[in-house]
């Protein structure tokens, strides 16, 4: 209903930024673009717009409620499910090069050593003038591409020296991201780990910043908390670590004992296998009525403003803003109804949408070693607990191999044979044939 373009004399209240040389990073795959930026390198002005959803769904309408129900777009290798309409997702409220959109926009000023000075938030007008992918922005920061708009350089330069202040009383854990490709006929042909790049550094600290001044904004609302992690969790940590001739004693400053591993992880070179083993021992992070902070990013309130077209906490944020904005108490309050319910229900809906993304992969996997039985392939032993469990790391990466009750040390290097595999289950099973030395 709401059309293809935006009328911009519709809405004459709304602050005019396009004339600013907003831009999209995205994944080169990416569908929809729900945020855009912008920095005025002279002002120390940084600009994150980020798509204006609440404009077109209004609380407890039929499309509303669906995305209530879903609560997050799931995405899988060959295809999205989209918590929206793709209408709207894809369309209305995608940031588009070249296209007048609307967005819900904190303009946030720095300075000179990098603190923030004041926080605006706007409902504007904006069009952003180039869609970058990752990769092209990486190849501008390394000087091998003409920098088109002109402050990629010097905002990177800035969000760097922030990151290096922020991770004093942060974490930076080096994750990998498992990507799998599939056929034509939905078979798994190849899987790669994407890392994340000064690019994606870049972006996610400018985001880091408009979720900082959300909520800041707030004192009950959507919250994402995260909390510190449980003390049997950090002794089996220290367990893990032991074994694998990491010599580390319990303290009561789980941050500086974390950095402290991770220092000699660098030292040793396994910072990434290393980095997964504290992981594994953080709790979860999770949605809240009531903020309580988030320990990994070291934040003293932290919310998620900017994906509204993907999560429905990033929607129902934007409308508690926009009330308050407005000085509008009642609609405040009254969008405030049973949000402790909503929020414990997010923060199972995002278990669920990880757990069916994970599902589907495994089940990929399963179907691809169905075909293998008998075959060896590299791995290393990524768990040996209660059971022992190897990942692939062979042409095929990151497929689960379970391998029974087996003597072997965590992060062995190993040769395995796959022995079964159950599809309806998604489940492989094997059998160390070497184990190898490095």
């Amino acid at each position: 209903a709401w059309g293809d373009e935006v009328d911009p004399a519709i809405y004459p209240q709304r602050v005019d930024l396009r004339e600013l040389a907003f831009c999209t990073i995205d994944p080169v795959d990416a569908k929809d673009f729900d945020d855009a930026i912008y920095f005025d390198e002279k002002k120390r002005e940084i600009y994150v717009a980020i798509a204006d959803v609440s404009e077109y769904v209004t609380p407890y309408s039929p499309i509303d409620a669906e995305a209530k129900t879903r609560g997050f777009s799931i995405y899988f290798p060959h295809k999205a499910v989209p918590m929206l309409p793709r209408n709207l997702s894809e369309n209305i409220c995608s940031l588009k090069p070249n296209t007048v959109r609307l967005a819900f926009c904190f303009k946030i000023t720095l300075g000179e050593e990098g603190e923030v000075i004041k926080e605006e938030l706007l409902e504007a007008l904006i069009v952003s003038k180039r869609r970058f992918n990752y990769d092209e922005v990486d190849q501008i920061l390394r000087g091998e591409r003409e920098d088109e708009i002109g402050w990629i350089k010097p905002l990177f330069a800035l969000t760097s020296r922030l990151r290096k202040k922020r991770l004093k009383n942060a974490f930076d854990f080096r994750t990998q991201e498992l990507r799998m490709s599939l056929d034509a006929d939905g078979g798994l042909s190849s899987t790669r780990f994407e890392t994340d790049t000064d690019s994606h550094r870049l972006v996610e600290d400018c985001m880091l910043l408009a979720n900082v001044a959300a909520a800041k904004r707030i004192g009950k609302g959507v919250f994402r908390n995260h909390g510190s992690p449980d003390l049997r969790k950090i002794q089996i940590l220290l367990e893990d670590l032991g074994a694998l001739g990491f010599d580390f004693v319990y303290e009561s400053d789980i941050a500086n004992l974390v950095r402290k591993i991770q220092a000699q992880a660098d030292a040793v070179g396994n910072r990434e296998e290393i980095d997964k083993l504290i992981i594994k021992s953080q709790k979860k992070a999770e949605y809240g009525a009531q903020n309580l902070g988030h320990f990994g990013l070291g934040f003293e309130r932290y919310t998620h403003f900017t994906s509204p077209i993907r999560r429905y906490s990033d929607l129902t944020l934007h409308r508690l803003l926009k009330a308050k904005l407005r000085n509008d108490e009642k609609f405040f309050n009254y969008l405030l109804l049973n949000i402790e319910a909503t929020c414990s229900n997010l923060s199972e809906l995002e278990r669920e949408a990880d757990r069916v993304a994970f599902d589907f992969m495994d089940r990929k996997f399963a179907r691809w070693a169905k075909e293998r039985i008998g075959q060896q392939f590299n791995a290393y032993i990524s768990e040996n607990q209660n059971v022992a469990v190897a990942r692939l790391d062979d042409e095929i990466k990151g497929a689960r191999i379970f391998l029974g009750a087996y003597g072997v040390n965590l992060l062995q290097k190993v040769i395995v044979e796959i022995t079964d595999a159950n599809i309806a289950t998604a489940e492989i099973f094997g059998k160390v044939v070497k184990k190898i030395d490095v």
